[in-house]
């Protein structure tokens, strides 16, 4: 259940699902400033509760993606 790959795939989305949305939302509200009418700040959001959050994402995501297909995609059978 934890072996080095699945540690290791869990980080790596856990970081892209951490620091990407935050980018993505300075980066859009830089670009639409004069058009945003309520401000929405992450000051409100305790970042060690959101860290835990986006880690269990994380690995739900890994283990539904991994875990969750019935058969498997590659070219086996001509």
């Amino acid at each position: 259940m934890f072996s080095k790959s699945t540690i290791w795939l869990t980080i790596v989305s856990f970081l892209f699902f951490y620091f990407i949305p935050a980018d993505f939302y300075a980066v859009t509200t830089s670009c639409f400033e004069e058009f945003v009418l309520i401000d929405i700040m992450w000051t409100d959001i305790i970042p060690s509760i959101l860290a835990v959050g986006v880690l269990l994402l994380s690995f739900a995501f890994l283990h539904i993606f991994r875990y969750g297909q019935v058969e498997s995609f590659a070219i086996k059978k001509g």
